[in-house]
């Protein structure tokens, strides 16, 4: 199904919940870095447990669970400004 990445920005005291749809393995003893591409999604750049590169993925933002990280996957909600 997917898996959501809970963090927290430091520049803006806010808890973040970023769903990704793929099933990762994040190393937290190392860096991770989320760059917002638009108000809902962006690239979630992490190493994975076990490997010495960084990868990326997309994300949307606000996922706090399941069924938010269903609507908000391409296509599930049609856009509002064509």
């Amino acid at each position: 199904m997917g898996t959501i990445v809970h963090g927290v920005a430091l520049n803006n005291p806010t808890v973040l919940h970023l769903g990704v749809l793929a099933d990762i393995h994040v190393d937290c003893e190392r860096p991770i870095y989320a760059r917002m591409a638009t108000a809902r999604a962006g690239e979630l750049n992490y190493f994975p447990f076990g490997f010495a590169e960084p990868v990326s993925i997309d994300f949307y933002s606000d996922c706090l669970n399941e069924l938010d990280l269903l609507l908000l996957r391409p296509g599930s909600i049609p856009d509002q400004n064509p």
